[in-house]
């Protein structure tokens, strides 16, 4: 299936002529709605619900960030080459219909089988016109994702459910997590100045470039490299030997521990086409140190030791979300892995590199607070006396 999403000021269509044998009924008169996200859609060979359910999913998500009242859903033909057929696609618009108004939203659907002519007037802002493919993966078993279950954790060991407590007893920032993480509210922010701060040291968009590539003049390049040896110099603040490495960012998809960390972790995957097949542009550093440390021979007397990149990875943001220095399609990440003997030495070093991170905000004037990811509930109880720990160590709670 393929979308186009337009936030628009109103959309004007009418039924003129039956593009199909046996369109569906339709109104013939015109009809106007204002205030509108449209979605243009091409249901294609293969689409099934679980496919109309990941496009309404993501109709609700921007529906929600462009504030839009009212969805129209509209049977766009020209989207793609490989289409359903008429009766399939219609039941698909159908049913995309039915899931957006089970969600309370005020939906309209424009009548599927006829020539229309339409008019539309579509704001204008970065996320006005936004487009989306959602492709079912042949012969990928996809895992069925458990239910997100959160908690708040204290210092004390009590465990808090974010729904039914009163977040007035913390503090803000932590409040403001809880509210976005876990409540899922949509949190009003400040104006921002950053941006005028980039522009004027010569942070940019590179337009000879792919969307989502930034260029930087000479000051913004002195940034970028002092940044990236204050890091250095951070790292060797940990004791441990730490060996700076550097490599590529093309890795192939069909090696199978790439294919397993992109089937895992993988999502809007920048894929180039070579003559030897499909590589990944790496989204993460772990690519390159990993693909290096197999092949080194380490005795656990060299045990810890650490593997740092100042890392380029890339991600395939949709062009209308790109944002400058901080939603990019290249970025940068300084990267760490710490490699230790055993599961114990690991949490030690867990809070070793929490402070030193905690530390360094501090010189910044900025608070974190933590989110910490526990893969199962099975996984939460073996690791809570740690987690506890970990809270009494910050001296308040987690989420």
């Amino acid at each position: 299936m393929r979308i186009l999403l337009l936030h628009s000021d109103w959309i004007e269509f009418q039924p003129k002529k039956k593009a199909i044998k046996n369109p569906e009924p339709a109104d013939m008169a015109p009809k106007r709605i204002e205030e509108v996200l449209v979605v243009f859609v091409s249901v294609e060979k293969g689409d099934d619900l679980s496919i109309a359910k990941r496009a309404v999913d993501d109709i609700l998500d921007v529906k929600e960030r462009v504030k839009a009242p009212r969805v129209v859903i509209y049977p766009w033909a020209h989207l793609s080459h490989d289409l359903a057929e008429p009766d399939k696609a219609q039941e698909m618009l159908v049913n995309m219909e039915e899931m957006l108004k089970e969600k309370g939203v005020e939906t309209h659907r424009a009548p599927f089988g006829w020539y229309k002519a339409f008019k539309i007037s579509v704001k204008g802002h970065p996320l006005a016109e936004l487009s989306r493919e959602f492709k079912k993966e042949k012969g990928k078993v996809v895992a069925k994702k458990g239910e997100k279950k959160f908690i708040i954790l204290t210092p004390n060991g009590e465990e808090l459910d974010p729904n039914k407590v009163d977040l007035s007893m913390f503090n803000e920032d932590f409040q403001n997590l809880v509210r976005k993480e876990a409540l899922k509210e949509r949190l009003s922010g400040g104006k921002s100045r950053v941006l005028n701060y980039l522009l004027r040291f010569g942070f940019e968009w590179e337009s000879y470039s792919d969307y989502g590539h930034m260029r930087m003049g000479p000051y913004a390049t002195l940034i970028f490299d002092l940044v990236a040896e204050y890091a250095r110099i951070i790292v060797r603040k940990l004791g441990i030997p730490v060996y700076e490495i550097k490599g590529t960012a093309f890795f192939n998809l069909y090696e199978k521990p790439v294919k397993e960390h992109a089937d895992l972790y993988g999502d809007r995957l920048y894929i180039i086409k070579t003559d030897r097949g499909d590589f990944v542009l790496r989204y993460a550093a772990c690519h390159q140190q990993f693909a290096l440390l197999k092949d080194w021979v380490i005795s656990y007397r060299n045990l810890p030791l650490g593997a740092f990149e100042i890392a380029d990875s890339y991600r395939y943001e949709q062009s209308g979300e790109a944002e400058l220095s901080f939603r990019l399609r290249r970025f940068w990440m300084p990267d760490l892995h710490i490699l230790v003997g055993d599961e114990e030495t690991a949490k030690e070093w867990v809070i070793k590199v929490h402070g030193l991170i905690m530390s360094e905000m501090e010189k910044l004037g900025r608070n974190y607070e933590l989110l910490i990811n526990v893969v199962s509930p099975q996984q939460y109880e073996r690791y809570k006396d740690y987690l506890v720990n970990l809270a009494r160590t910050v001296g308040k709670p987690i989420l």
